[in-house]
């Protein structure tokens, strides 16, 4: 192996012949020859690929490349417990095009451009919604002060609602599929993400609470079509209004306690490592069940010592400064 310090190219050490290769650092030249060493003009050859990679072929490199772009792709897909963790909560706020992202195959992308679309077509059969009640319904009211009062409130929430769907759905796309994918890695950097334990709770809160709010909204609709009163299926739009800050709540609140579990496990880890004296502590029967499961966590699979736990304090607060960013509008 050679090595040429000439500005402009290295030197064949077999005819020493100059070749250029385009850089102005030092490059380990070989006695690499294509198809015989010579070309039908007779000057000697390196290919670039071999002389910038330091021997490595073009095979190689594209290899190299396969396999960056496989473990890239590995680290971006999202587990299928931290995906149930908040699949109720998507699936409804897809349904009515608030969602943020577009999840599939434990994927996360931005919406699409039909998403998008779907996104104005609820805005605009609120709009309409709202248009009917105005004029059948409050036209029947003869105290026009309450009429004003009634239509500030709805226009109002027509306006909170649609700026709230255009904001999660149209902006800050690609942020929030990487602020997703920042919490699974978070669960991962903490050795947390195989166990169920810590995302059972938080998954069946979220459930509970989504299977509440469709039993008040098809309780409402039910009531309704029993009583043959369809002229109140107008007010749908608005219930729709509603639903959607609901949803937008829940998602908020879940997301706020994730962290918080986050941080009460470090916590656990440094309690399990001080080894606190038990009349310190409060009886374990007052613990709740996810609390045991964190202590137990803690002070089995983990340890203090081993645990990069200003690692995890790190990037949760970052994790969760990224959240205040996403989801200020809405606060």
């Amino acid at each position: 192996m050679y090595f040429s310090f000439l500005r402009t190219g290295v030197v064949c050490p077999a005819s020493g012949r100059r070749m250029h290769t385009g850089s102005n650092t030092v490059h380990p030249v070989g006695a690499y020859r294509l198809a015989g060493g010579r070309t039908h003009s007779g000057v000697w050859k390196t290919p670039h690929a071999f002389i910038r990679t330091g021997g490595q072929s073009a095979s190689d490199n594209m290899t190299i490349r396969k396999e960056n772009t496989a473990e890239y792709l590995s680290n971006d897909i999202l587990d299928e417990d931290f995906v149930n963790i908040f699949k109720s909560i998507y699936r409804l706020q897809f349904m009515f095009g608030t969602s943020r992202v577009d999840v599939r195959s434990r994927f996360v992308t931005p919406p699409t451009a039909l998403q998008k679309c779907f996104t104005l077509l609820c805005a605009v059969l609120t709009l309409g919604s709202i248009y009917v009640v105005i004029t059948v319904f409050f036209g029947m009211i003869a105290d026009k002060s309450v009429t004003s009062l009634g239509i500030s409130i709805l226009l109002s929430i027509f306006t909170a609602s649609s700026s709230n769907g255009i904001h999660v759905r149209f902006f800050n796309g690609r942020e929030n599929s990487e602020f997703y994918v920042k919490m699974q890695k978070l669960d991962r950097l903490m050795k947390i993400d195989k166990c169920k334990a810590i995302n059972s709770p938080l998954k069946l809160i979220n459930d509970v609470s989504v299977f509440l709010i469709l039993m008040v909204f098809v309780s409402l609709i039910g009531v309704a079509c029993i009583s043959q009163q369809f002229s109140a299926l107008i007010f749908l739009g608005i219930s729709l209004c509603v639903l959607t800050f609901m949803l937008e709540l829940i998602a908020c609140s879940s997301i706020v306690v994730y962290f918080f579990v986050r941080v009460q496990f470090v916590n656990s880890l440094i309690e399990s490592y001080l080894k606190q004296v038990e009349n310190d502590r409060k009886p374990i029967v007052l613990d709740s069940a996810s609390t045991k499961s964190i202590r137990f966590l803690a002070e089995t699979d983990n340890d203090f010592t081993t645990s990069e736990t200003h690692i995890y304090l790190k990037e949760i607060f970052r994790s969760f400064r990224t959240f205040q960013g996403l989801y200020r509008f809405q606060v």
